[in-house]
């Protein structure tokens, strides 16, 4: 059996005295195997053989020749570091644009080919690797590796979806049911491009929302939507997946009801019982789902009511009792929204009022028995402690004076008991406690000394007080009086 030194000398021999670019490459492969091609490549021989290449991949009327050579030398620019400066100096000058890539059977190839974006930066790389990526029929290496490539050439996810459109619309199958064939691979591209994007830095832009819906209506026109149910869930659960991907990326998109115009597209592909289903076990519409309830919270809290977000959050939820769920768990979360907005989230038809004033007598009566029930809280926490620590001395010292703070005490349980009933026919409840650290939130909290910008944590000096709401959420009765921590 040949030792590695032989077989290395064997295959520089071969990759260096031949012309043909198949030998050649296959001579590189054997090198690899032994682990012996960084060895090789110092060999002189190894310079008549790459310039062979070189020569090779300059020869523009034979595609297939051209193709195998290029393949060849971004393989030695790839895996021999040393070379790696000489290979993207000779392929900088090669600007003519490639064949196209699934015109060379053999993945391998297709997948150095497909590096050579990491190489050289000419203008028609970018379209190159989009028609790449949508024709691949056997590797997603290589259908990953020009998704990487493209987002790393354009400037965001939109201009990266506009490269996608033209191939991908013009990419037939003739299969028995060329709609399932055709969502397969829509399926696979959409992942590919989704999860090369969210491992990316780069922006979504501002019409991306816009160029995945045309990617989608676009990819079925001419073949109508897949009719197999696994294969529209397939392709429906990736592109919500990358809606999520772009709000992820750039969260102030969120808020724009054209960020999700892909969404109303997938809809459109179900009946109602089956986007129900869907919606309830998709994690990709659940996520949006979030993502939409989200920039609602952001849009209420700054005042604003959305009726288009808020038709979208019911879309990505999938029934309007759990798009409500979702807006009624907002409304927990901001106690002290102004009353419109509260019913606007909960959906609640603002009730009739027999007397304004009336309605205003109780709220100052709530505000009243705010301030008592602090006032309680401090008295039954001192209660407690004259009962615990002082009167056991008291009744031994001096028994009647005992008697007195005993029946004092009693007057207090009795007094508190009578308010906490009142207190829970109103509904009233204390927030937070003296001394805890809290978030900042204008609309539960008074800072003690005025209103100091920048403050993000504060402590609470004196509890708040809130109550129900006629919308379904609570009502800030008295706000927290609050300090900055320093």
């Amino acid at each position: 059996m040949k030792d590695s030194n032989t077989i290395m000398r064997d295959q520089v021999e071969r990759f260096s005295s031949t012309e043909d670019v198949h030998l050649q490459a296959e001579a590189l492969s054997e090198l690899m195997k032994v682990k012996q091609l960084h060895q090789a490549a110092k060999d002189p021989l190894f310079e008549k053989g790459f310039q062979a290449l070189l020569r090779a991949a300059e020869d523009t009327p034979h595609p297939d020749r051209r193709l195998k050579s290029m393949a060849s030398l971004i393989r030695i620019g790839s895996l021999v570091k040393t070379l790696k400066p000489r290979v993207v100096k000779e392929l900088s000058r090669i600007v003519d644009p490639l064949p196209p890539l699934q015109d060379i059977a053999d993945p391998d190839d297709r997948f150095y080919l497909a590096n050579i974006w990491r190489h050289v930066e000419h203008a028609w790389i970018p379209t190159f690797l989009a028609v790449a990526a949508i024709e691949e029929e056997g590797s997603e290496k290589v259908r990953s590796e020009c998704m990487e490539g493209i987002i790393a050439m354009t400037p965001d996810l939109a201009t990266t979806l506009q490269l996608l459109l033209t191939p991908l619309r013009r990419l037939e199958f003739r299969t028995e049911k060329p709609a399932d064939s055709k969502g397969k691979r829509v399926r696979r591209i959409v992942e590919a491009l989704r999860v090369a994007y969210e491992s990316s830095m780069k922006d979504a832009g501002v019409v991306a929302g816009q160029n995945l819906r045309n990617l989608l209506v676009e990819s079925f026109e001419r073949t109508g939507t897949p009719t197999a149910e696994a294969v529209l869930d397939e392709v429906s659960e990736e592109a919500l997946g990358l809606v999520h991907a772009i709000v992820r990326a750039r969260f102030s998109s969120a808020t724009l009801p054209e960020t999700y115009a892909a969404l109303s597209i997938v809809r459109g592909w179900y009946r109602e019982h089956r986007w129900e289903d869907f919606t309830e076990t998709s994690k990709s519409a659940q996520l949006l789902a979030r993502d939409i309830s989200e920039a609602i919270e952001l849009l209420v809290r700054a005042g604003i009511a959305d009726d288009n977000l808020y038709n979208h959050l019911v879309t990505a939820s999938g029934a309007g009792t759990r798009a409500r769920s979702r807006a009624k768990q907002i409304l927990e979360r901001a106690p002290g929204l102004p009353d419109e907005l509260a019913r606007w989230l909960s959906g609640s038809v603002a009730k009739r009022r027999s007397s304004l004033a009336a309605e205003s007598q109780m709220l100052s009566f709530d505000e009243a028995i705010a301030d008592l029930m602090i006032d309680a809280s401090r008295l039954e926490e001192m209660r407690y402690r004259v009962e615990r620590e002082a009167l056991p001395e008291i009744s031994v010292m001096v028994p009647a004076s005992g008697e007195l703070v005993e029946s004092l005490m009693r007057l207090v349980r009795s007094t508190n008991n009578a308010l906490a009933a009142l207190i829970k026919v109103r509904g009233l409840a204390i927030v937070g406690r003296s001394g805890d650290t809290v978030d900042y939130s204008p609309l539960e909290h008074e800072m003690a000394g005025g209103m100091k910008p920048g403050v993000r944590k504060v402590r609470i000096f004196k509890p708040g007080v809130d109550a129900p709401s006629e919308s379904g959420g609570r009502r800030v009765v008295r706000k927290a009086i609050v300090e900055p921590l320093s």
